[in-house]
């Protein structure tokens, strides 16, 4: 991870090519039993905490291919990835 002024913030491996990358809706420091993080689209959708541990990995059980795009609804309740196959799965 790169900041905007091209400094190293953080590297490890996804094992994979990343295609995108959105945050969890949980503030940074939140009270209410989840953690911040990092939602990676692969191969698989990746879950990493705020300290870039992986979390959780979700793997669809039909073959899709890469998870070209990973997104959180508004309200931050339910993630949506767009795959290979040209369907949106939440």
């Amino acid at each position: 991870m790169i900041d905007f002024t091209g400094r190293v913030l953080e590297t490890f491996d996804l094992r994979a090519p990343l295609y995108s990358l959105t945050h969890t809706p949980e503030d940074p420091g939140s009270t209410l039993g989840f953690e911040e993080g990092l939602v990676f689209g692969s191969k698989q959708v990746m879950i990493r905490g705020a300290d870039c541990q992986e979390r959780e990995t979700f793997h669809e059980s039909h073959n899709v291919g890469q998870v070209w795009k990973v997104r959180y609804t508004t309200v931050g309740t339910e993630l949506y990835a767009a795959c290979d196959d040209g369907h949106v799965r939440r």
